[in-house]
């Protein structure tokens, strides 16, 4: 490698705090028509295995296994044609919804059925729109208009051998059928759980079953039905039937054990507690319940860990798979491979599950609660729904992009600075920690140490200082600072308690004034919302300010160089106030009905706004009468988080006064979204061009 460019990578990583933020460039303002579109290009994560996302149900082509359709809970449904070596979808703008349920017309599989929502009752899940079709093998998709008012589909059944039949089980705890592939509905049976199975020989035995304990059977395909009770105790039950012994019933419930019938669901008998360590972590939200259809002695279980009995079920045995928390289990037709979809994507496994082969590269389905990145905008770190927090590098020279990993588990706001930051939310209680550039993490906070008082709430929100980045301040219902959180022992870290708030909410939001870092707000709670003008002295005082009548703040942000200038986001309004939040001026324009999430500035224009929501970003500026939508190749899902960098340039040197080389940073506003991972798009004036 030659000598200038090994001085440069150590010069960059020396003098990268030090380099001069200053803009070279000044934008001149132009309209072109339609420019507010933006140009949205997809960052990732795509390859981190098994930690792309959530998967909540899975179907498979029945004479050609190579082609795959997966559902997630907030990112469409996605397709494999070569079994997950690649995926791609084409619900990005046609269906804002998750997919729990996947139903392939055997007779034509170019016609595929969904069932929309998330079935798995998470607070940020899709509440669904009923069903959608497609008749060319998921290139479009319509939804099926009905007179019953469909929402949450959670399974959906195509009948064996007349595929004009389909049964569907809606969150209404019914099952409805057509006879006509949907063009009309009628009810089936009024009280169900959420499942339905055809007898796997004969179509005209349907099972399904009450969270009460009541087995329900139909012979007549779905005509009527007979109530089976007293066979087993209430609880989450799922079934599972078999090819290989078809008048076999299989019941396994949700922390009572497995139940069995030999004479098609008529009677049952208990065959094991299944009272193992584990055994039930977590199985409201992952039950998954799968048998062998060449062997019925083989059965597999699925909740936080996976489970393998070969014994009938007469015992079990937890076995080793690719992420935690199973919530579908598939033979696929030909091989008979088991396909398990989970919470880090899809793997399956060739030899009854004592390995796993991982083919989720390319879903880029990631559920990010929330992000930060560094000023040059080559480092992003997220913080995601149960698959931990993980790196996007961008190399300054070579523009090579890398994900890397560097914790697991339940994580939400994130910092990139001289170190990384992040919240680790699950497992309780929640912790922030510190990671190196070698990705070595430390807790810097946890309840009830190094100065925190344990009698705070739990909750935790964190930011840096704006004025000193060494400075970092943690709100409980009280705010904490720590005046060197870069010192190189974490032990050394002490919490000092600066405020005293008669108001016991959880702190949500700090921000401090990009123009005066006296100034900061808290939000607490929801819906209450403190100033303090005296912020970095040692007597700290609070003003209580009077939140506008939509009261669920969910961002602040302060103007970049006018002081009395903040901007208010509540849930479906955007809030003006020229005198530091004493008034406020209504400036959402004829903004939709939709819930807002997050609010970016761009600071090198007049009052360049971008707000996100439950379908995409928002955009407008001083010159511009109203708002306008900023979405073009934007998925139309729940933004988390908007965040700007801004042009700089660095100043790569050998020495304080010997200057090596510059590197000019375009700026770049960057979405993060629940369910289709990390986005960026240029600003508002840099993407006109493009339209």
């Amino acid at each position: 490698m030659p000598k200038i460019i090994k001085l440069k990578i150590i010069y960059i990583i020396i003098f990268l705090l030090f380099a001069s933020l200053n803009n070279n460039s000044k934008y001149e303002y132009f309209i072109q028509e339609n420019y507010f579109a933006g140009n949205w290009t997809e960052l990732g994560p795509t390859s981190l295995v098994a930690k792309q996302g959530r998967i909540n149900c899975i179907a498979i082509h029945p004479t050609n296994e190579n082609i795959i359709y997966a559902g997630t809970p907030t990112g469409g449904i996605w397709q494999s044609n070569d079994f997950g070596k690649t995926w791609f979808t084409n619900t990005d703008h046609v269906i804002n919804n998750g997919v729990s349920a996947i139903a392939i017309d055997y007779s034509n599989p170019k016609t595929i059925y969904i069932g929309t929502g998330d079935k798995s009752g998470q607070p940020n899940g899709k509440p669904g729109t009923g069903l959608y079709k497609t008749n060319d093998g998921g290139k479009t998709w319509t939804s099926i208009k009905s007179t019953i008012k469909f929402k949450k589909i959670f399974d959906i059944k195509i009948h064996p051998t007349n595929s004009n039949i389909i049964f569907c089980v809606s969150n209404d705890g019914k099952i409805h059928k057509t006879t006509d592939k949907g063009k009309t509905w009628k009810l089936s049976l009024s009280k169900c759980s959420k499942q339905i199975i055809f007898h796997p020989t004969n179509p005209n035995i349907i099972y399904t079953t009450e969270t009460n304990g009541r087995f329900h059977k139909s012979i007549n395909c779905g005509k009527t039905w007979k109530v089976i009770s007293g066979q087993f105790p209430q609880g989450n039950i799922k079934i599972a039937v078999s090819k290989h012994q078809p008048n076999f019933v299989f019941c396994m419930i949700d922390k009572k054990g497995l139940y069995k019938s030999i004479n098609l669901g008529e009677s049952f008998s208990k065959i094991s507690e299944c009272n193992y360590k584990k055994f039930y972590v977590n199985t409201y939200y992952n039950f998954t319940f799968a048998i062998d259809q060449k062997n019925s002695d083989i059965l597999y279980c699925g909740t936080i860990y996976l489970w393998r009995s070969i014994d009938g079920g007469l015992t079990w045995e937890k076995k080793p798979s690719k992420h935690n928390d199973n919530h579908f289990l598939i033979f696929s037709p030909l091989n008979n491979y088991l396909v398990c979809a989970n919470d880090g994507g899809i793997c399956y496994t060739k030899n009854n599950a004592d390995t796993w082969l991982d083919i989720s590269k390319g879903l880029n389905i990631t559920q990010i609660y929330s992000f930060g990145q560094n000023a040059f905008g080559n480092k992003v770190l997220i913080g995601t729904q149960d698959n931990g927090v993980s790196l996007w590098s961008k190399g300054l020279y070579n523009n090579k992009t890398t994900w890397k990993t560097i914790y697991t588990g339940d994580v939400h706001e994130c910092i990139a600075s001289t170190y990384l930051f992040f919240e680790l939310k699950m497992p309780y209680p929640v912790k922030i920690y510190r990671a190196d550039s070698k990705g070595q993490t430390k807790i810097i906070v946890k309840h009830g140490k190094n100065g925190i008082d344990p009698k705070e709430s739990r909750y935790l929100a964190f930011a840096l200082d704006k004025t000193d980045a060494k400075i970092m301040y943690v709100g409980y219902s009280n705010l904490y600072k720590c005046s060197n959180i870069n010192v190189e022992n974490p032990d050394d870290i002490h919490w000092e308690k600066i405020s005293s708030f008669e108001n016991k909410k959880s702190c949500g939001i700090i921000e401090q004034s990009s123009a005066n870092g006296n100034i900061v707000y808290i939000k607490k709670g929801n819906e209450f919302l403190f100033r303090s003008d005296n912020f970095l002295s040692d007597n700290i005082k609070w003003t209580a300010l009077k939140v506008p009548n939509d009261n669920l703040i969910y961002d602040i942000k302060t103007h970049h160089s006018n002081e009395n200038i903040i901007y208010l986001l509540t849930y479906k309004k955007i809030w003006k106030s020229t005198d530091k939040g004493e008034n406020w001026q209504d400036i959402s324009g004829s903004l939709p009905e939709i819930s807002f999430t997050s609010l970016a500035i761009n600071k090198n224009m007049e009052e360049d706004l971008y707000i996100g929501s439950s379908v995409g970003v928002y955009y407008k500026n001083a010159q511009m009468d109203d708002w306008k939508p900023f979405n073009k190749n934007l998925p139309l899902v729940k933004i988390t988080k908007l965040d700007i960098f801004h042009d700089t340039t660095l100043y790569i040197h050998l020495s304080p006064l010997q200057l090596v080389d510059t590197i000019k940073i375009s700026g770049k506003i960057r979405a993060s979204t629940y369910g289709r991972g990390l986005w960026e798009s240029d600003l508002a004036e840099e993407s006109a061009g493009d339209n």
